[in-house]
């Protein structure tokens, strides 16, 4: 006998409101027929308190569309006004926080629709989980090294090129300590990469079925050759296209060759490991905090600390972000990246470059080289040798740059 049965509707609905997530969500429409049944007639309601209980505000916005186009409610104006939203340089204005609600949205009959969105944010959660998991197996495999002299000061001159990079101080092995599990914006970084990706596999499908002829023969044919990071471009200020990268990559490591164009743009979880939803309590709940949003809408401390060396004199000034994609570092906050040992526990900002300069006597700790020395083993011999081809190019455009932004004049 199911149990919610016995349950009057209006209680039972005030109840499923209140479930903390949508995997939970999905577990409770198998369990229980009667939930299932009431599913039926209430399930964009439903659905759209938990989501908004549940998740971050640019998780929300994603989901919110990719119900949308299901629902054919979707419009050409509200693609343009999506990718203007994620490609504000602002966070946490008017705009953000006035999205419709999901019940004013689609139709109350959209029920399949939901369900949909339900295994959707299942089938993400796994596969952003197994991601995670083999980001932080390389890290913990890889034949990291750290300075044998911590205090070695790198040579910074500038003079046409850089030339810390061809200094190769003495290393030692070094294992990068466990951090533990990820924390929930981490988390949430890479399931709203995933989304960003299903919207896109959304609006392309739509187009091949026709469901939005009226928008244009040229845009619609243009929507459907589009790819991610085309589609996304707007992000790119931000570093955003590095986590859509970073995702695609590792799913394509996880699932050789994967295709599942009739679920999603992403391969089945086939894992043996059933993740849990976060939400236990304490940290694991997402607190639709002004700064939680804001950590999650803003890049990485892996890619902050990346452009804090790649624009400066630094052992690995111009070397581009790619190699550093396959360990996650598009997603690890600052705990993370100290713990492991590839940031500084300290407060450091890209203007702030005094304690490099500082004499041995007058530093409390280490010059900061040891986080660049790390960083640097992590490169394969392969990642080596493509630096080494396109060097010369990038240095020059960097030479160019650093000169600009100083204010001084270069000829020719």
């Amino acid at each position: 006998m199911d149990p919610f049965e016995q349950i009057p509707l209006h209680l039972l609905l005030d109840l499923l409101k209140e479930v903390p997530d949508l995997l939970s969500l999905h577990h409770l429409l198998h369990a229980s027929p009667a939930i299932s049944a009431v599913f039926n007639d209430y399930g964009v309601e439903i659905t759209g308190a938990v989501l908004t209980a549940s998740m971050s505000l640019p998780i929300r916005h994603l989901i919110l569309a990719v119900a949308r186009i299901k629902c054919n409610t979707y419009t050409k104006k509200d693609v343009e006004e999506l990718l203007t939203l994620f490609g504000d340089d602002g966070f946490g204005g008017e705009r953000w926080e006035s999205m419709p609600l999901l019940s004013s949205t689609v139709p109350r009959n959209s029920a399949p629709a939901m369900r949909e969105i339900l295994v959707l944010a299942c089938h993400i959660q796994h596969l952003a989980e197994q991601c995670i998991e083999l980001w932080m197996q390389r890290i913990q495999s890889a034949n990291l090294q750290c300075l044998e002299d911590p205090w070695f000061k790198y040579n910074l001159r500038t003079s046409r090129a850089p030339q810390a990079y061809d200094q190769h101080p003495a290393g030692k092995p070094y294992k990068a300590p466990h951090p533990g599990p990820p924390t929930l914006v981490e988390r949430h970084k890479v399931m709203e990469s995933m989304w960003h990706i299903q919207l896109l596999f959304e609006l392309q499908e739509a187009a091949r079925q026709q469901r939005i002829s009226d928008w244009g023969e040229n845009y619609v044919q243009r929507l459907a050759s589009l790819s991610v990071v085309d589609f996304w471009q707007v992000l790119d200020s931000r570093n955003k296209c590095q986590p859509l990268i970073s995702v695609v990559e590792a799913l394509e490591s996880l699932y050789n060759g994967f295709s599942n164009p009739l679920l999603s743009p992403f391969p089945r979880y086939n894992g043996l490991k059933r993740y849990a939803w976060p939400t236990r309590g304490g940290s694991d709940v997402w607190q639709h905090s002004h700064k939680d949003d804001c950590r999650l809408f803003f890049e990485s401390r892996g890619q902050f600390y990346w452009g804090f060396f790649f624009k400066r004199p630094s052992p690995l000034t111009a070397i581009p972000f790619d190699p550093f994609r396959r360990y996650g570092f598009a997603f690890w906050g600052r705990d993370t990246m100290a713990t492991m040992g590839f940031d500084s526990e300290e407060s450091v900002t890209p203007n702030d470059l005094s304690h490099l300069f500082k004499s041995k006597s007058e530093r409390k700790r280490p010059m900061g080289f040891e986080f660049h020395f790390r960083w640097r083993s992590l490169l394969t011999e392969a990642d080596e040798r493509w630096f080494a081809e396109i060097r010369p190019a990038l240095y020059e455009a960097w030479f160019e740059w650093w000169n600009r932004s100083r204010g001084f004049h270069v000829d020719g």
